[in-house]
């Protein structure tokens, strides 16, 4: 019965931090997309707009998959 309590525990934890890991990578990612986008406004220059346009690209396509790895937790 202890043995059963301390591999839940152990289960229970492992996921925690798990989450903890999805959700810290989750706002960074957030963060640097949102800093992007401020970037548009001081941008002028074609190549780095489209530099930015990119960036936010695969930042949305490392958010989604995240979003969809933390829901098979």
């Amino acid at each position: 019965m202890f043995k059963e309590l301390f591999i839940r525990r152990k289960e229970n934890n492992d996921s925690y931090e798990r989450t903890l890991q999805y959700r810290t990578r989750c706002e960074y990612l957030q963060n640097r997309l949102e800093k992007v986008r401020m970037m548009y406004d001081m941008e002028s220059d074609p190549d780095r707009l489209e530099a930015l346009i990119y960036e936010e690209k695969a930042l949305m396509i490392r958010l989604n998959h995240l979003i969809k790895e933390a829901k098979g937790l």
